[in-house]
């Protein structure tokens, strides 16, 4: 059998092997990306933007007293809601136009708004000057992950990501410092003229340095790709979102959930957003966020994760300085700093699970330590009262901290995994809005949970009134009596308690639903990869690899394989039918040796289905030299050779096997095809009505090295078999041959 250097093949028996299309992709994608020094420099000019967009918002945040002082009433709500309602938007934008034209523009705004901001006379003419801040904010924060995305290559991703989520974190430190510093000794107008100097060097570095990647469709003339945005659904997301967060926003607070105002907010909400939501699926691929993105389950986990996350870590930053203040007595600065052990842990985090996910190559673990380390921050901050001592407080913020930096950051990553090329726009934008939308909603909804407690306090105290309870927490201890203050702190210790509560059971909602296979056409001769080292004790006398211990790590690859496939079929129903679950076993094994191992060699299993018939499974599994360009299914769509770099040959394979294995239910035979469409790798039973034979998708990977169709899969599968067929035969002959002698 001889090597063919076109596909890099050793045999015929691994030609179907798919993982060399993706290594090969992925080291043509490594060539076209920008060499190592401009893209840290591009990297670091999106960082500083995605930092003053963050800054604008958290340094406004702490002058807003001096601001109604000024204004007689200003309220920093244009910028929050342009800056999240206009993400799908600007994700449309990004898909369409040239990238750095988008971002540089966005700058531009971000530092108008700003200018306006540092100019204005009038309460009308500063909400204005925020809401077009607010614009450019959102096209700089989803710019700096998109356009990272283009010019970092995938493994080092989760690195650079998680280092810019980091900076919002820097933000939430520093912006409320610097706020105060400047509004008090210089003036507040300053907070916005200092983002005008920093701002115009970025646009000049970026100016020159950043050249864009090219991407399909932006070849398309100018009119042609204006008439592609979406201005309706983009002009109603924006006015659905405004009337939801207003809704919430003047709930309890304002009016009564029973006013004829918030039922017709809350009314409007859902007429514009169905309507969006149809409007969105009719245009199709015109859409401002295709609907087609929502059947790729791998991305709507990620989404669901995000939201909960994000939520619950909004809902916690904003009421733990409440506690501190209302509970602990201390200053609203001082409160800022007592917040310091979480963001700090947010931060570190965010930067170290990024780092580990790119050395790895793997992100579930640090999305799954992260709701568990949250969860149990969270659990932690449920239990505070007003005498816990300060070892603890601290203990349990740094404890929530770490697990919501680490997972929060990973979800981002996740949706870039999970998505073509083209399309990382789209997502990015939709996990930002999920995001920012998800915590405005639920500290809308820890505010009137928190409010329902507190209005028992109104009963117990009647002396004090609610607007005194909410907004003037000083008071409380100038008034009250010692027994009254008691009671009073007894009940806001409560009803933060149950604010905690509400982000624990965040934390609990979220469950991975990423599955290891999606639907997709030449999805289920995708290989796993599962790596191994020769030990020194299995070596043998000629010091490489004895050839018996090939078969124990054989059975650890095959059973990351079936085990994956079974864990999906089980999840997709196939328990219905046999209620006492399905095993699958080993039938017969060969395998056939063509170079040794040396001791200490780390070397890949790369293991896939090689064909099936009616009754019996094939599993192949190469036993191959570590190279960059392995994948799996378990988001794991890169992994890097001894140096990190792409491998300019092809690997060398050392074994190949072939495992003839058979799906049990008790007695009964599970069919192959049966077991395979409920892991979701097969097309649906009935394709001509679903479209899915005609359909052309990427087998390989989410970027599709090689273009499959279902007809394509039953013609390998009929190939296959035929070799597979010669190995069963000749293994059950030789099994015959026992008595072939007499």
């Amino acid at each position: 059998m001889a090597s063919d250097p076109n596909t890099g093949a050793v045999d015929d028996a691994n030609s179907l092997s798919a993982s060399q299309d993706v290594a090969q992709e992925e080291k043509d994608d490594e060539q076209s990306y920008p060499p190592m020094v401009p893209r840290i420099l591009m990297v670091a000019s999106l960082g500083l933007s995605l930092l003053i967009a963050a800054l604008d918002a958290t340094m406004v945040a702490t002058i807003v007293p001096t601001l109604a002082d000024d204004f007689h009433s200003v309220k920093d709500v244009g910028c929050l809601l342009v800056t999240g309602a206009t993400q799908p938007t600007f994700g449309k934008l990004y898909a369409t136009f040239s990238s750095k034209a988008v971002f540089l523009i966005s700058l531009l705004l971000l530092e108008g708004g700003s200018l306006i901001c540092a100019l204005a006379r009038t309460s009308g003419s500063f909400i204005a000057g925020r809401a077009i801040a607010g614009l450019g904010s959102a096209g700089c924060i989803s710019g700096a992950l998109i356009i990272t995305a283009a010019v970092v290559p995938l493994q080092q991703r989760p690195m650079f990501t998680g280092i810019l989520g980091s900076l919002e974190g820097v933000a939430v430190v520093l912006g409320p410092i610097i706020g105060g510093a400047i509004a008090s000794h210089i003036g507040w107008r300053w907070c916005f003229w200092i983002n005008l100097p920093i701002g115009g060097v970025l646009f000049i570095v970026l100016l020159f340095l950043f050249k864009p990647p090219k991407v399909p469709g932006q070849s398309t003339p100018l009119k042609g790709r204006i008439m592609q945005i979406d201005f309706i659904g983009g002009t109603g997301l924006v006015g659905s979102i405004t009337c939801l967060l207003l809704a919430l926003e003047w709930g309890s607070t304002m009016y009564d959930w029973s006013d004829a105002r918030l039922i017709g907010l809350l009314v409007v909400f859902g007429v514009s957003f169905v309507s969006v939501a149809l409007h969105q699926h009719w245009l199709k691929e015109k859409a401002t966020f295709p609907t087609r993105l929502l059947k790729n389950r791998s991305f709507t986990s990620c989404l669901w994760y995000g939201f909960t996350l994000s939520s619950a870590q909004m809902v916690v930053l904003y009421y733990l300085p409440v506690w501190f203040q209302a509970i602990q007595g201390v200053s609203a600065r001082e409160s800022g700093v007592r917040l310091l052990p979480m963001v700090l842990a947010l931060i570190l985090s965010g930067v170290f699970a990024g780092i580990g996910a790119s050395l790895v190559g793997y992100i579930p673990p640090f999305m799954i330590a992260g709701t568990v380390l949250a969860s149990a921050g969270a659990g932690m901050l449920f239990t505070i009262h007003p005498n816990i001592e300060n070892a603890k407080w601290i203990g349990y913020q740094v404890l929530f901290g770490l697990g919501s930096g680490a997972g929060v950051q990973q979800s981002i990553v996740g949706v870039q995994v999970a998505l073509d090329p083209a399309d990382v726009p789209y997502g990015t934008s939709a996990i930002i809005l999920v995001n920012t939308v998800g915590g405005s909603i639920f500290i809308s909804v820890a505010q009137n949970i928190f409010i329902t407690r507190i209005e028992r306090l109104t009963q117990l105290i009647p002396t004090v009134d609610r607007a005194t309870l909410l907004n003037r927490l000083g008071f409380l201890r100038e008034s009250l009596t010692a027994e009254q203050l008691t009671i009073a702190l007894r009940e806001y210790n409560s009803g933060i308690e149950n604010v905690f509560l509400l982000a624990r059971v965040f934390y609990h909602i979220w469950w991975p639903k990423k599955r290891y296979f999606e639907s997709k056409p030449g999805s289920i001769f995708r290989p796993v990869v599962t790596p191994s080292r020769v030990a020194l004790l299995e070596t043998d006398y000629n010091l490489h690899k004895s050839n018996s211990t090939y078969f124990s790590d054989l059975d650890v690859a095959r059973t990351d394989l079936l085990a994956a496939i079974r864990s999906e079929a089980i999840r997709g129903g196939l328990y219905k039918e046999y209620k006492n679950g399905v095993m699958v076993l080993l039938a017969g094994t060969s395998c056939t040796f063509k170079k040794e191992i040396k001791p200490g060699v780390a070397f890949d299993m790369h293991s896939r289905i090689l064909t099936w018939d009616r009754k019996w499974i094939y599993v192949v599994t190469h036993f191959a030299e570590r190279q960059k360009g392995a994948e799996s299914f378990s988001y794991q769509p890169w992994r890097k050779d001894e140096k990190g770099s792409p491998s300019s040959r092809s690997p060398v394979v050392y074994a190949t096997a072939i495992s003839k294995c058979v799906v049990k239910a008790g007695r009964l035979t599970v069919p192959p095809e049966k077991f395979f469409r409920a892991a979701g790798v097969l097309a649906p039973e009935s394709p001509d009505e679903s479209g899915a034979d005609k359909k052309t998708e990427g087998g390989s990977g989410s970027e599709g090295a090689e273009k499959w169709t279902w007809d394509r899969v039953e013609e390998e599968r009929v190939r296959a078999l035929s070799m597979a067929d010669g190995f069963a035969n000749g293994l059950d002959a030789a099994h015959e041959e026992f008595h072939a002698l007499g």
